[in-house]
């Protein structure tokens, strides 16, 4: 596929879409200084061209009674990815899953990171690890609370 060209006006709308899909093209137009119909054209162009693929929504999953998250990074056997990837889909706590690649020493893994969220304030991730490690096929998995979330798609966040 051809790489398409963009430049540093392009790359300023990409930015403004990052922190807020929703805002109007005479919003874009004014901040990246061009009219509202050039940057329309642009703004087309980069959906079209596929540069731009999805707009996403953050929601407040404390409002669902998840206020606190981990990230969890796993390694499995190749041979049961495809499982443990229906297994994390399945899982309403699992937000996001990202394939990170594989491993190929004497044994084939395939590499996760995910976000895992949980209503347990005493959130313990020994626990969580233990309760994940009888996934079969689970070779390594590493846990880490999520503290604070600084930065999503571009946007800081702000403490409410």
């Amino acid at each position: 596929m051809k790489k398409p060209l963009i430049d540093q006006v392009d790359r300023e709308i990409i930015e403004i879409l990052k922190i807020d899909a929703t805002i109007t093209n005479k919003e874009i137009a004014k901040r990246v200084s061009l009219t509202p119909g050039p940057c329309l054209t642009r703004v087309q162009k980069l959906w079209k061209n596929k540069v731009l693929l999805s707009t996403h929504v953050r929601v407040n999953l404390d409002l669902f009674g998840f206020p606190d998250a981990a990230l969890v990074e796993v390694g499995i056997l190749e041979q049961e990815s495809a499982a443990f990837e229906r297994f994390c889909l399945e899982q309403e706590n699992v937000t996001d899953l990202h394939a990170l690649g594989s491993v190929f020493g004497t044994i084939p893994l395939s590499r996760y990171m995910l976000t895992y969220h949980t209503s347990d304030k005493e959130f313990d991730a020994a626990a969580l690890a233990k309760k994940w490690e009888s996934i079969p096929g689970i070779v390594s998995l590493n846990v880490s609370r999520i503290r604070k979330t600084m930065k999503v798609c571009g946007a800081e966040i702000s403490e409410p």
